[in-house]
């Protein structure tokens, strides 16, 4: 007998853990439905670009740049260069002018609210700064003899 009300304790307990999830989701009405204004402001509102932290990248060849007006073209993109984009010019502090035209360039940058493409980071030539070599030939590695 003790066996036998074990039993149907077990399966009652086991049956009523399948089958509270299933009723409390069914009393749960509506607060998953996606909320219609905000779909509707969601398509007229352009979407946040994938790295919107640190902005989309860019990469060519210095096409043209305008030092009176701040803007860089790289291909078919013309970036703002504001106050706050760092450039490096092999990898030591730089400005604009330090551009040359054909010469590599990449960087990143973020779209503002006008549409405008504003460059965040610009990096002219490798983006490293040259090894210095040295003429000493003495080494604190070298073997004795």
């Amino acid at each position: 007998m003790k066996t036998y009300t074990t039993r149907i304790v077990l399966l009652s307990l086991i049956t009523a853990g399948l089958i509270l999830p299933v009723l409390l989701r069914a009393d749960d009405t509506g607060t998953n439905a996606p909320d219609t204004s905000a779909t509707q402001s969601q398509e007229t509102t352009p979407a946040t670009p994938k790295h919107a932290r640190h902005g989309a990248q860019f990469r060519g060849t210095l096409d043209s740049m305008d030092t009176n007006a701040m803007t860089l073209t790289v291909g078919s993109q013309t970036f703002k260069v504001t106050h706050r984009t760092k450039i490096t010019n092999n990898g030591e502090p730089a400005t604009l002018a330090d551009g040359v035209i054909g010469a590599a360039v990449r960087g990143s940058y973020r779209t503002n609210d006008d549409g405008d493409l504003v460059a965040t980071r610009i990096s002219f030539g490798h983006g490293r700064k040259k090894k210095e070599t040295s003429d000493d030939s003495t080494s604190t590695n070298s073997a004795a003899n």
